[in-house]
């Protein structure tokens, strides 16, 4: 049937459409390439992984509720948090300590106002040999300040804690100053020595080390950004039809784009998402459902008529790897149709 194939082909242009959409939000003239990297244990990517379901409800709008909007400035995606890895310190710092941890700054933080950035690091779980076990973090001087033994400074944080705690292995500390420093003065950022010994004098904390089995438990440093977003009235609601709708007039389908068909290996969660395309007539006999638009319609004797199009959209957020194997979660705007119209 006619309508069939208009909706077919309007649909195969919705998933390009979203493709590049969703390259371009995100500054991306390429696709990350990976190379069998490990998603991090840490609990805050867990319960990330464990909200998507929620996060991306399309659920029916009701009357009286408001929805987020954003300024046309904001087509590229806002970024909401950056998990970065901790690696081993470039030779070219000479950090000489095997529990070095260095964090490189990434790029999207240099625009944002942070409001947290949190260190996740993972402790051992060991056989009680002691009644506590000391934690104990220190800041890496620059070689030229020679600030003391091992250039390092004075410890940075310090905590006591069981031996042996069931269920309660990664642990977290808000290191914002410090890092705020790092962003403003990147040469001095040369790194942390993270330290919890047991009896026998071994680290129970997971470290970059070469020497190291890590499997995802090593340190990570989350950003989390800030940005006030504005509230308005919802606009009244729009015909909604389902995959096998004989409507012809204007109207929201279902769309459901899966990443996995797309290749993107790259994109951490959701694996899918239910996007929706608008297809339908805008004719002058639907005047009664599009008033507005047709007594518009009728004032200009050069229009070509009015056309199926998205009146109202919803943002996509995204967890994903960047080109550096960083962790992003980005918001990007416009990317769910929810209502469609005649414009």
């Amino acid at each position: 049937c006619s309508a069939c194939a208009s909706r077919q082909r309007d649909k195969n242009m919705r998933i390009e459409q979203i493709k590049r959409q969703i390259l371009s939000k995100l500054h991306f003239t390429t696709m990350p390439n990976l190379t069998s990297r490990v998603l991090p244990k840490v609990p805050t990517i867990s319960l990330l992984m464990d909200k998507f379901t929620e996060m991306q409800a399309d659920s029916p709008y009701r009357e009286g509720d408001y929805e987020e909007y954003h300024d046309d400035h904001d087509y590229y995606g806002r970024v909401e948090k950056v998990y970065t890895y901790g690696k081993l310190p470039s030779e070219e710092l000479k950090v000489r300590n095997k529990h070095a941890c260095y964090f490189t700054m990434p790029a999207e933080v240099y625009n944002l106002k942070i409001r947290m950035a949190l260190l996740w690091f993972y402790v051992r779980p060991t056989i009680p040999q002691s009644t506590v076990i000391e934690i104990r973090i220190y800041r890496v001087c620059p070689v030229s300040l020679k600030c003391g033994r091992n250039n390092l400074g004075r410890i940075y944080y310090r905590k006591h804690i069981p031996s042996y705690k069931k269920g309660k292995h990664w642990y977290r500390i808000d290191i914002r100053k410090l890092v705020m420093k790092w962003i403003q003065y990147p040469e001095y950022n040369y790194g942390l020595v993270l330290t919890a010994f047991d009896h026998d004098g071994r680290n129970l904390i997971v470290t970059p080390s070469a020497d190291e089995k890590k499997e995802g438990y090593e340190p990570i440093l989350e950003f989390e950004t800030v940005e006030m977003k504005k509230r308005r009235p919802k606009r009244s609601i729009s015909l909604n039809c389902e995959e096998n709708s004989n409507e012809k007039r204007c109207c929201r389908h279902p769309l459901e784009v899966d990443f996995v068909d797309f290749g993107w290996d790259w994109v951490i969660a959701p694996i899918r998402y239910k996007a929706g395309y608008c297809n339908g007539e805008c004719d002058s006999t639907y005047q009664d459902e599009y008033a507005h638009t047709y007594l518009r319609q009728r004032a200009s004797l050069t229009s070509d008529g009015p056309c199926c199009t998205p009146t109202q959209h919803k943002p996509l957020s995204l967890l994903y790897f960047d080109h550096d194997q960083n962790i992003l979660f980005t918001e990007l705007q416009n990317m769910k149709v929810m209502k469609c119209g005649c414009a």
